[in-house]
C-alpha cells in the first residue's frame, strides 16, 4: 500500500505522467522497486485494449480488441477494450527504473482519461512488436494477483475488478508451455540458427579435401 498522496505535492518540472496497467499497478511492486509517486489517480485508455500477449504471458496494450483466443470457448475474457490502470505522477528518474525491469517493452504515449473527466497524455510501456506473441494466453497467477491486488488498491471500476478476477490463469509452479515464446523474435532466432548450420554444412562440403 502507497503512503498517502499530500493534498498538495510539489510537482517537479520534468515530472511525467506514467500509465500502469500491469503489476506497476500494486503499491507493493512499486515501493519494492523504490519508486516514489508524486500522485496517483484511476484511470482508462479507451482507444486500446489490453491482452496478456508480451512473451511469457504478460499484458500489454494493443491495438485491436480481440484475438483469436479470446473467440474461443476455453479462452474467453483475455482481452478488455479500454483498460483502467493507475496514472502516477513520477520524477524522470523513477521513470527510468521502471523502464530498467520491463524488458522487451517501449515506451510509447497515448492519451488517457482520469476518473474525475480529466483527459492528459500519459507514457505507457508496450510490448516490443518482436516479443509479442500471436494472441492472448492466461497469465500466471502471481502476476494476475499483482494486478488485481492494485486495481482493488486504487479503486479501479468494479467492473474491471471482476474481469480481471474472471481471467483464467497458470497456476504457481506450472511450467508455461511453447506457444508462451513463440513470438516473431524466437522465429528470427531459429531461422538464424538453421541458416548458420546450413553454411557451416555447405563450408565443409567445399573444404573437406583440403589439406
Amino acid at each position: 500500500m502507497l503512503p498517502a498522496a499530500s493534498s498538495s505535492p510539489v510537482v517537479p518540472g520534468d515530472a511525467v505522467l506514467y500509465f500502469a496497467y500491469g503489476a506497476n499497478m500494486s503499491g507493493r511492486i512499486i515501493q519494492k522497486r523504490e519508486v516514489h509517486p508524486i500522485t496517483w489517480e484511476p484511470a482508462r485508455v479507451t482507444s486500446l485494449s489490453l491482452g496478456f500477449a508480451h512473451r511469457g504471458g504478460y499484458a500489454t496494450l494493443m491495438e485491436h480488441s480481440v484475438t483469436k483466443a479470446s473467440e474461443q470457448p476455453g479462452f474467453k475474457g483475455l482481452n478488455f477494450l479500454g483498460p483502467h490502470g493507475v496514472l502516477y505522477t513520477l520524477t524522470t528518474t523513477d521513470v527510468q527504473k521502471i523502464a530498467s525491469r520491463e524488458t522487451g517493452y517501449d515506451i510509447t504515449s497515448l492519451d488517457v482519461r482520469t476518473y474525475a473527466g480529466r483527459m492528459v497524455s500519459a507514457r505507457a510501456f508496450q510490448s516490443q512488436r518482436l516479443l509479442r506473441l500471436k494472441e492472448s494466453l492466461p497469465p500466471r497467477q502471481q502476476y494476475l494477483d499483482l494486478m488485481l491486488h492494485g486495481a482493488k488498491e486504487h479503486e479501479l471500476c468494479e467492473e474491471y475488478i471482476q474481469w480481471l478476477a474472471a481471467v483464467p490463469s497458470v497456476a504457481q509452479g506450472t511450467p508455461l508451455g511453447p506457444e508462451y515464446f513463440d513470438t516473431p523474435s524466437e522465429a528470427l532466432a531459429r531461422l538464424a540458427t538453421v541458416s548458420l548450420a546450413v553454411a557451416g554444412g555447405v563450408w565443409a562440403a567445399g573444404h573437406g579435401n583440403c589439406p
